[in-house]
């Protein structure tokens, strides 16, 4: 019963070890978590500094999982390139061998149970104190969580023998690596955590259960085992989002079999060519040695990798109608706002495109200005002026419904009062789009008509609407009071022209019926400048 209770408190130290991993994880997200964003963002202006930032930050939160989910959500947005995803990621896979460091250095070197005690006690102390402090109680959790970390290496070292004894494991040993390569990606895959897996590993050669190969082959299946997460993260993801995470499997498989082929070879370098005797310490440089060289084998190729990611994973049409918010979580502050502030973006360039097209001689394609360098849906191009409004319909659905759950939760005062201001950007262009769809079969009888007079209105109204509209789209993303007043002018400049050109085909063989839905005509785009005018100065105070 005594070896069944000890080898009990093996399993025990390896929930507390996960449990302590998690709880280090939350404590730093939520006294750092908007940080380590921004951090990340910035980081990944090119693939080099991306490894540095992915590196640095899976280092101080020791998740990779994290990482690479906060990866995912950035570049379901758009802010990060899929290539410079696909580099974050590798550096994560690096950061994370720092805990292994740490379990080798500290865990199997001192005898720290003891000591962690008053740790416990201060760290539940703070917590129970300060519930309402955010700051202090997301500090105790941290030394609590630090605490259950050496306290659960320190019982899967000490149950270690007790499970040699009542399980035999040692029969195992003589199993070949391949055998523990699989152990260690079925137990990663469950436990979802590769630096529990390099604990259990370092327990397992610390008490001589497992010889250093065995224990190498453990880490490598690790490697593939962590990235489960990530593809369950993804199943109803962008393309996008799906190339990242099959890009970073298939690297881990890559990576793995090259780092099992090598082996005994990279083992014979570690310990006679660097000459690491210690095995614990020679198990986390292996880990650690085989992530730098992953590095160095992708970083010259990851633009060719990812392009042959675009070609594995092709973008498909789908049904719904949002490019950025579709995925996106709205309790989540910083990407959620991010999703909505693009998704508003391209509503207001998908309003101003179906203007433009309200006149069948526009034809917009992908390759206008409005959407050169954006994300779009590319089936929009191919629809009608009348689908093009439906759809612009459908899509400011779309974005009440996400505002809606997104104004829910408790986010930062700055944050709620810019989604309400993107909210009125995409309500005033939506009503932009809907004065000009009113009156489309004007427009028609406009430009069918047998009267010369009718006729040249019309082709007025086409090139100085055009003009209007593409003037507003070459500011979209600098739209300043400057241009709110030049535009202003021109909106009101077109509606006095275009009225004084009505008023004087009075007289002119022209029913007054026509006269006065010709100058309905021109007040609904003169209404229509002015919503897009309000929608991009909506849009502007948002930057």
């Amino acid at each position: 019963m005594t070896n069944l209770f000890d080898a009990w408190k093996f399993v025990a130290g390896i929930g507390i070890f996960i449990y302590a991993m998690m709880l280090i994880e939350d404590a730093l997200r939520n006294l750092a978590g908007r940080s380590f964003k921004i951090f990340l963002k910035k980081q990944t202006g090119n693939p080099l500094r991306a490894v540095a930032g992915g590196t640095i930050i899976t280092a101080l939160l020791q998740s990779s999982s994290l990482v690479s989910l906060m990866v995912l959500a950035f570049v379901g947005v758009g802010t990060i390139s899929m290539k410079n995803a696909m580099a974050v990621i590798l550096g994560s896979n690096l950061g994370t061998t720092l805990t292994g460091w740490i379990v080798a250095g500290l865990g199997f070197k001192l005898s720290i149970e003891s000591y962690t005690y008053p740790f416990i006690a201060a760290g539940v102390l703070i917590m129970l104190l300060f519930r309402k402090k955010h700051t202090i109680y997301f500090s105790g959790m941290l030394l609590l969580a630090i605490a259950f970390l050496f306290m659960g290496i320190d019982f899967m070292k000490s149950g270690t023998i007790q499970v040699i004894d009542y399980f035999n494991l040692s029969a195992y040993a003589g199993k070949g690596t391949f055998f523990f390569l699989i152990v260690g990606f079925v137990l990663t895959s469950v436990i979802q955590s590769s630096s529990a897996t390099m604990a259990i590993a370092l327990s397992a050669l610390s008490s001589g259960i497992l010889l250093l190969p065995a224990a190498a082959a453990l880490v490598i299946g690790s490697e593939v085992g962590t990235t489960v997460k990530l593809l369950f993260a993804t199943i109803r993801g962008s393309a996008d989002k799906k190339r990242v995470a099959a890009g970073n499997i298939i690297y881990n498989i890559l990576i793995t079999i090259i780092a099992f082929t090598l082996l005994s070879p990279i083992l014979y370098f570690i310990t006679n060519v660097l000459g690491i005797k210690d095995n614990l310490f020679a198990l986390v440089s292996f880990q650690t040695l085989i992530n730098l060289f992953g590095i160095i084998m992708m970083l010259p190729i990851l633009k060719n990798y990812a392009a042959m990611l675009i070609k594995l994973i092709p973008e498909k049409e789908e049904t719904l109608v949002t490019t950025f918010i579709s995925a996106e979580n709205a309790n989540d502050e910083e990407t959620a706002f991010e999703a909505l502030h693009m998704e508003a973006g391209l509503f207001l360039r998908y309003s101003i495109a179906a203007n433009l097209s309200v006149f069948p001689e526009n034809k917009i394609t992908p390759a206008h200005p409005l959407f050169q360098n954006i994300k779009t849906k590319q089936h929009f191009f191919k629809l009608s002026h009348s689908e093009k409004y439906a759809f612009l319909k459908s899509l400011h659905g779309e974005l009440i419904s996400f505002y809606l759950s997104f104004s829910k939760e408790k986010h930062n005062q700055d944050y709620t009062n810019k989604a309400a201001t993107l909210l009125a950007c995409v309500k005033h262009a939506m009503f932009s789009a809907k004065y000009l769809k009113d009156i489309t079969h004007n427009l028609e009888n406009m430009r069918e008509s047998s009267h010369d007079e009718k006729y040249q209105l019309y082709q007025t109204l086409v090139n100085d609407a055009t003009s209007f509209f593409q003037q507003c789209a070459a500011v979209t993303e600098t739209f300043s009071p400057e241009d709110l007043q030049q535009l202003t002018t021109a909106s009101e400049e077109i509606h006095t022209r275009t009225n004084t050109h009505i008023l004087e085909l009075f007289g002119k063989k022209i029913p007054a019926f026509d006269i006065t839905s010709m100058l309905n005509v021109n007040r609904e785009f003169y209404n229509s400048f002015k919503q897009i005018l309000h929608a991009l100065s909506e849009l502007s105070q948002t930057r």
